[in-house]
């Protein structure tokens, strides 16, 4: 297979796991593609109905000893990070659909099998907060080659419940996940936050990703 269709069928998939953390009934195909990429505008108008997704990066130039430094005052000595099992799947869709339910973001419920897809495919891992014995929240990341070969790594969902929120777990899930970043090598960091989510946003941009452009899913 060429590098290039790889990379095809990379984004397609992620584009399937986005589905659930971006949009209920956003769907993908790949005869769409080109159509797609036209709604991916930097800053322009949004469409007549759509949800608007701000896209967040962070390159490789901040990866520093004083960037880790600086993470790792972050972390809360109260929330401890396991890596997700297979049999933990159940919980992961409890999870997901508890932490969206209340969330500003557009909310589609997921079920086991959806799930069971996400902690399947490629690379992807999945992390699991506990806080005081309580099990609290949980990020997936992924991983994927662009096109000029760079390695980016992807944090394609994050949700905390509602009833933890405010006490360092969402920052703490980030922090964890950037080991698994180090370790893969990446070149980049992206992800995309939906516009009206603001407590997701300030997460995000306090770890010193920076806005790269906007894009547009429409129903």
């Amino acid at each position: 297979m060429s590098s290039q269709n790889s990379i095809k069928r990379n984004s397609f998939k992620r584009e399937q796991i986005r589905r659930f953390f971006s949009i209920p009934t956003f769907s993908y195909d790949e005869d769409e593609e080109e159509g797609r990429s036209a709604q991916k505008t930097e800053y322009s108008p949004p469409p007549a109905e759509g949800y608007q997704y701000v896209q967040m990066s962070l390159g490789g130039e901040n990866f520093t000893p004083e960037f880790e430094e600086k993470l790792q005052k972050r972390i809360s000595s109260q929330v401890k990070i396991r890596k997700a099992t297979e049999d933990e799947i159940p919980l992961l869709t409890k999870l997901y659909n508890r932490s969206f339910l209340t969330a500003q973001d557009p909310y589609s419920p997921m079920k086991e099998e959806d799930m069971r897809d996400i902690f399947h495919y490629n690379k992807t891992i999945i992390l699991i907060a506990q806080i005081w014995g309580t099990d609290a929240g949980f990020i997936i990341i992924d991983f994927e080659i662009s096109e000029d070969g760079k390695k980016i790594g992807y944090i394609s969902g994050l949700g905390t419940l509602p009833e933890w929120q405010k006490r360092g777990v969402g920052t703490t899930l980030g922090i964890a996940s950037w080991a698994y970043f180090k370790e893969a090598g990446v070149q980049e960091l992206q992800c995309e936050v939906y516009k009206k989510n603001l407590g997701s946003y300030k997460l995000i941009k306090g770890m010193g990703f920076i806005e790269k452009g906007v894009k547009y899913y429409k129903f």
